[in-house]
């Protein structure tokens, strides 16, 4: 994953090379063989993008060589070397595109030994299975030392940070199977960005010039190499970036520290179990989310918690005391029935339900649930003026990581001029992203004029009275 321009079409092109004299000699011939797929969505962009480029490296008219390209067609490359240390070695390069042909049709019959998907980001989300199991099929055993695998098998690609809606994050960055890793190059504008030497030839300042002309979402993730934001809104949180506030190992919380658990409460809802530690640095661990469209009381949100609680091998077992743990809900909802037969606030259920769970469940509600200091107590924490992240998510909460990059945004008012709402839009990103504001609203206090004279430290646990009799067909 790089930058435009970065160099990722040339690095790939290597990887080609290196992986034909990865193999072993044929047995039959000596020659090393490797035949790699290059697929794009349709061959009039293979022919814009990736031939002139591969021409470029490689290029045509070479003795020895063979070139067989069909305008807006296949391109079959094959190129013959000998290395001096390695002797004998023929790389067939194959570009491929799906035109109107569905996945499956594709890959029947395809023998390669590897795919590159480039621009893999404009391929179908189903694709990464789909081509691995079609790898490793070249050579065939009779140019394989006793039929061994090839050397090296799979399939790479290539691409631009995509944005938070694309499939590309949720399989490589926040669902990755096992043997899955992502190689991401420094932004163009960061001090370590590569390729810059050339680029400086083409044009000087190169991406600062190009930024001028851009959109801050085409910038964020074209430019700078972050993943992105959804072009159909505008990030609450813009300072969050996905490689700085995620950790890359399992957190751990700190012992003698409290757990901070924010709850977003309704029938959508959610709850993020963090900590702030000896340092006052905020770190998420687990978080619990209402799946998309499945309504949940208060007694479901509650079980799932104490059952994270309860649960990872004992993980948070120490914090398990009045004096360790602290749930902080939206207030608003100390008043508001659950909706079900029997009446009570939504807050007394939550509470009785988690009482069954762990015998315990110290509220600390919240000073507000006005949306300007929320979303300041956040923006505390992304802050890092000495460069280390002050707030750190655990790899494992997709959800919130994905409210995070922009699904927990702003949109355009309607209208001619394109002004964006004042308040974040209401979506499923909204739960996980209420939940972290409590959760840093407890943690860092009072903030702003909103709060006025309230002093955190005196505020006491709070818990609700018994539920007293109301009106038939409160809900909430």
């Amino acid at each position: 994953m790089g930058p435009v321009a970065g160099g990722k079409t040339w690095t790939c092109i290597i990887k080609c090379l290196n992986i034909a004299r990865a193999q072993e000699p044929s047995p039959v011939d000596g020659i090393r063989k490797a035949r790699i797929t290059i697929v794009r969505m349709n061959y009039r962009r293979a022919h814009d993008t990736i031939i002139p480029s591969i021409l470029k490296l490689l290029p045509e008219g070479t003795p020895g060589w063979k070139f067989s390209i069909v305008k807006d067609g296949p391109a079959d490359i094959d190129i013959r070397l000998n290395d001096p240390v390695l002797g004998p070695i023929w790389l067939q390069l194959r570009v491929r595109a799906f035109g109107d042909q569905d996945i499956d049709s594709f890959i029947r019959g395809l023998e390669t030994t590897a795919f590159w998907l480039n621009e893999t980001d404009e391929l179908p989300p189903d694709c990464l299975g789909l081509f691995y199991q079609r790898a490793g099929r070249f050579p065939g055993p009779e140019d394989r030392p006793d039929g061994v695998d090839p050397a090296w098998a799979g399939v790479f690609g290539d691409f631009n940070a995509p944005d938070e809606d694309s499939w590309v994050y949720e399989q490589l960055f926040l669902n990755p199977k096992p043997g899955v890793e992502v190689y991401i190059q420094p932004g163009g504008r960061d001090p370590g960005a590569e390729n810059v030497q050339n680029l400086e030839k083409i044009r000087a300042n190169y991406y600062d010039t190009m930024a001028l002309r851009m959109e801050p979402w085409q910038v964020k993730r074209f430019i700078d190499n972050k993943i992105g934001m959804s072009r159909v809104g505008k990030p609450v949180f813009p300072e969050f970036r996905d490689e700085f506030h995620v950790s890359r190992s399992p957190l751990v919380p700190e012992n003698g520290f409290p757990l901070r658990i924010g709850i977003d409460p309704g029938r959508s809802c959610a709850g993020l179990i963090g900590q702030t530690n000896s340092m006052g640095l905020m770190r998420l661990f687990r978080e619990v989310i209402s799946p998309n469209g499945e309504a949940w009381d208060a007694r479901i949100l509650a079980q799932n918690i104490a059952r994270e609680l309860t649960g990872n091998d004992g993980l948070f077992e120490p914090f398990l005391t009045p004096e360790l743990l602290r749930f902080a809900p939206d207030p608003t909802y100390c008043n508001q029935g659950t909706g079900i037969v029997a009446e009570i606030t939504w807050l007394i259920a939550f509470r009785e339900a988690m009482m069954e769970e762990l015998g315990i469940c110290p509220i600390y509600a919240p000073h507000t649930n006005f949306i300007d200091p929320r979303l300041a107590a956040v923006r505390r924490y992304l802050a890092s003026p000495d460069g280390t992240p002050r707030l750190l998510l655990d790899p494992s909460m997709t959800g919130t990581r994905r409210a995070m990059n922009g699904a927990y945004r702003m949109v355009k008012k309607q209208g001619a001029h394109g002004e964006y709402r004042v308040e974040p839009d209401k979506n499923a990103a909204s739960e996980p992203a209420d939940a972290l504001q409590y959760t840093c609203l407890d943690a860092a206090g009072p903030v702003g004029a909103a709060a006025g004279v309230s002093v955190r430290e005196k505020r006491r646990p709070q818990l609700p009275h018994r539920p007293q009799p109301v009106m038939a067909g409160a809900t909430i």
